[in-house]
């Protein structure tokens, strides 16, 4: 695979996922959800915003997003951000980011 069926798979999970997701929980998930909610003063929307937010960081911060890129797309995330693969590139040191891609 490759950095441009990337980038069509996250489009089109991006289409699919709307504005909004409806999910199930299980009764940990719910009761963990309500606690946090009710620690932090947030609404669940807004906790599980955050959580989507750290998950990546997390992921990133221990190489395990990069592992997953690279055995399934054979790229990386900072390949992904800037939109072009490093083999690809004549001049690293200029390239700027594509697009809305940065997620931190």
């Amino acid at each position: 695979m490759s950095l441009d069926e990337l980038e069509g798979q996250v489009e089109r999970n991006r289409k699919s996922l709307g504005d909004s997701v409806e999910l199930p929980l299980d009764g940990q998930t719910r009761d963990e959800l309500a606690f946090l909610s009710a620690v932090l003063g947030s609404d669940a929307g807004e906790v599980l915003r955050r959580s989507v937010h750290e998950h990546l960081r997390v992921l990133l911060g221990n190489q395990v997003l990069d592992a997953h890129l690279r055995q399934k797309y054979d790229v990386t995330y900072d390949e992904y951000l800037v939109g072009q693969e490093f083999d690809d590139m004549d001049d690293v040191g200029g390239v700027e980011r594509s697009g809305d891609r940065g997620f931190l």
